[in-house]
């Protein structure tokens, strides 16, 4: 690492797999290399399957096309409601070209009697690595919206080692609960009040849940629990957007002070 460490800027989500808002912060150049690399990249992997299982995959990807048990190369995309397959002959033995060509000719020349099925496969990705890349751009988004104070305190630990090294057991389970009923696009923050004091990260249908501005020794503790049943119905106070930008929402702590929840305005 750099001495001084050097900084660069970080999107929250990342663009490649962002479907809503995103906050764009400054972070170390090196930590965040090393992050790109290991829990984006995964990220990016899972949301190119999810818009091709849902026909919204406009941005071409790596793939492979399978017919007559035969696999080529292609890359793959949709467009207004067309699934779009470009081969790549260079990159695709002559044989297997051809014995490809020979069976699309065979189903165009049938019209619409042909019967001929084909598969589609896109590259596996690591599920827990690119749950960890949601984890990564709550944390982010936490900072842009609250500050150093807030996403530098103890309580914070777990999340910065488990991002560091993921699956070391620092968060097992991860804080994070599915919401199936919201769109894509819904990128938020809100403040939980049951079952567990938090703050809630929502990036499509997932929501992280970190710590609260009010302290709570037993957070992670209660957040295990929480986690470990895959589901749970929250009860929230209020509902803010995703920030753009750092805006810090909340005052540094003066000295001696509990944090209230009043001061929270999300």
């Amino acid at each position: 690492m750099s001495d001084p460490p050097l900084l660069t800027l970080d999107e929250a989500p990342p663009r490649s797999s962002s479907r809503g808002r995103m906050v764009r912060v400054l972070v170390c150049k090196d930590c965040n290399n090393a992050a790109g690399h290991r829990l984006e990249h995964e990220l990016k992997k899972r949301r190119d399957v999810e818009d091709f299982a849902a026909g919204r995959l406009t941005e071409p990807v790596k793939a492979e096309f399978e017919a007559n048990g035969i696999r080529v190369p292609a890359r793959i995309r949709h467009d207004q409601g067309n699934l779009i397959v470009d081969g790549k002959p260079s990159a695709t033995s002559p044989e297997d070209l051809a014995a490809h060509q020979s069976w699309i000719d065979g189903q165009v020349a049938l019209g619409p009697a042909a019967d001929g099925s084909f598969s589609i496969h896109l590259g596996p990705w690591h599920q827990r690595l690119s749950q960890v890349a949601l984890l990564k751009a709550a944390y982010l988004a936490a900072f842009a919206a609250f500050g150093y104070w807030y996403i530098l305190r103890s309580d914070f630990d777990p999340v910065r080692a488990e991002i560091a090294e993921p699956g070391h057991g620092a968060l097992t389970p991860l804080p994070i609960l599915t919401d199936v009923g919201q769109p894509e696009t819904t990128h938020r923050i809100i403040e939980v009040v049951k079952p567990i004091r938090s703050l809630a990260y929502q990036i499509g249908r997932e929501i992280v849940l970190l710590p609260h501005a009010e302290p709570d020794p037993d957070f992670w503790d209660k957040m295990m629990a929480i986690a470990s049943a895959g589901e749970g119905q929250l009860s929230c106070d209020k509902v803010g957007e995703w920030p753009r930008y750092p805006e810090y929402r909340l005052d540094p702590p003066h000295p001696n002070t509990n944090i209230t929840g009043s001061q929270v305005s999300t």
